[in-house]
């Protein structure tokens, strides 16, 4: 119950912009607590269901992509109109192909809107994945 009660001060202090007092020694600092946003963010980031989905998916992928890429000679993009089902509390995803300077390979793009907010990360396999993958933001 106290900690409902914590998550609700915190929501209801980043709705109205309130700033709270943290006790500095100096002069009159304050801070603003955390938005709603920074908060669904740190439990996107550490939801293990969400990494476990993530890490599965992926796996998955990779037998595709590579059965596809062996017989088609590229890897299969799976847009927006072909994407798999989405389930209540897990991202969407969305799978790019690219052929780069460096070679071919995909991404996959996971976004999931929690409280009005649009949250991406991506994670790819390929010689620029290491330059197109990012964490939750």
């Amino acid at each position: 119950m106290i900690e409902i009660l914590k998550q609700l001060a915190i929501m209801l202090y980043a709705l109205l912009g309130l700033t709270a007092n943290v006790g500095a020694p100096i002069g009159n600092a304050t801070t603003t607590l955390p938005s709603v946003y920074d908060n669904d963010l740190a439990i996107i980031q550490n939801d293990t269901a969400i990494k476990n989905y993530i890490a599965l998916y992926m796996s998955n992928l990779s037998v595709i992509e590579n059965s596809y890429y062996v017989k088609k000679g590229k890897y299969l993009g799976r847009f927006k109109d072909k994407e798999l089902p989405v389930y209540s509390g897990l991202p969407q995803v969305i799978v790019h192909e690219y052929v780069g300077p460096r070679g071919d390979g995909y991404q996959a793009y996971f976004r999931l809107l929690k409280n009005g907010h649009l949250f991406e990360r991506s994670q790819g396999v390929g010689p620029e994945a290491l330059e197109r993958n990012f964490e939750w933001r």
